[in-house]
């Protein structure tokens, strides 16, 4: 009998779909673009990458405030919902599945 593989990917497709509600998506965004904004005075920046980005809180935050911003993510799942967050808050942002 083969063996259910366990990874990140596996395990972050798996809580994908409630993992907003887990980080109280809508306070973690406000805090990115706190960030981002602060970020953005010292370092006016044209484009950047958010490795890693999850469901998209600071890609998001960064396309708010004009950045050309990517988001890369193993999880294919965590995507998913970055993408309906984009739609939700209309902003454009290239999304990568990646390891």
């Amino acid at each position: 009998m083969e063996q259910p593989q366990h990874n990140a990917e596996g395990f972050y497709d798996a809580i994908a779909g409630g993992y907003d509600g887990m980080i109280s998506f809508a306070t973690r965004l406000e805090r990115a673009r706190d960030f981002v904004g602060a970020l953005l005075l010292r370092f006016p920046i044209p484009a950047a990458v958010d490795v890693g980005c999850g469901t998209g809180v600071y890609a998001l935050a960064l396309a708010e405030r004009g950045v050309k911003a990517c988001g890369v993510d193993l999880s294919a799942a965590m995507l998913d919902e970055a993408r309906r967050n984009g739609r939700e808050l209309d902003l454009d942002v290239n999304w990568h599945h990646a390891s």
